[in-house]
């Protein structure tokens, strides 16, 4: 039996069952067709799979479709803390080669340079400043190993590891239970790192900045938020306002 004969089983018998979502069972939602793949797709359906047979699943389909997004969604899933699965060496080369290559990583660099990067034009408060120095200045231990670093610039380097995620696995964030099979602590006690609640003033803010109407550019057709944007022309709504996506472009009208 091949990988696309036992996807195809997988799915059959979830459908066969005509599961439903309860407290009796736990099922998670999985697209038979991939959605990154087929956008446009109407028919590729949703069905409801167990952990397990959604895991499997989505190992799978990097078989069937070896590509950067079935890989991101591979290695995403592995991090869950329900499957906390480590990537083996052949594995790893594979996801390296699809979604860490040169070309894949100056492409990312591209899309969120100057005006494309959320940042932009941005500058942090003094407060945000204090406690980002604070935030990487306290020495931590990787616990499998035991050894300890000075810094986390330090850890990524030594064990050639992105630095962002294990900013974010440091934070507690629930898709960073681990960084690359690895896992930290900080040495001293009590530190709480955790990610700040947004304030009702940048709610606000937020808010008003979402409900602004948009046109746009190539049809002069008008919307009220970038929410209608996405589904109309079905791109993700954060390609709306950075204008990364090549076909449309949007500009925010009074």
């Amino acid at each position: 039996m091949n990988e696309r004969q036992e996807y195809m089983q997988i799915i059959n018998l979830a459908k066969k069952e005509n599961r439903i979502k309860s407290n009796q069972q736990y099922f998670e939602k999985h697209h038979i067709l991939p959605k990154s793949l087929f956008p446009l797709w109407e028919k590729r359906g949703l069905i409801l799979l167990t952990p397990k047979e959604h895991f499997r699943c989505h190992y799978l389909l990097t078989k069937i479709f070896p590509s950067r997004q079935m890989w991101n969604a591979f290695v995403m899933l592995s991090g869950r803390k329900i499957h906390n699965y480590k990537l083996t060496e052949e594995e790893y080369a594979n996801y390296k080669k699809h979604v860490l290559s040169k070309e894949e990583l100056k492409k990312r660099s591209d899309r969120i340079k100057g005006k494309n990067n959320p940042q932009y034009g941005k500058s942090r408060t003094k407060e945000e400043k204090e406690r980002f120095k604070d935030l990487i200045g306290y020495k931590i231990i990787c616990i499998e190993t035991k050894e300890k670093f000075k810094s986390q610039k330090e850890a990524s380097l030594k064990l050639k590891l992105e630095r962002t995620s294990l900013v974010k696995h440091l934070q507690g964030h629930k898709h960073y239970t681990n960084v690359k099979g690895f896992h930290f602590k900080f040495l001293e006690k009590n530190r709480n790192l955790k990610r700040k609640s947004w304030s009702e003033e940048t709610k606000q803010n937020f808010s008003q900045k979402q409900g602004k109407k948009l046109m746009c550019i190539e049809t002069k057709e008008v919307f009220n938020s970038q929410v209608d944007v996405a589904k109309v022309y079905n791109i993700p709504y954060t390609q709306v306002r950075r204008n990364s996506n090549k076909q449309y472009h949007f500009k925010e009208i009074n």
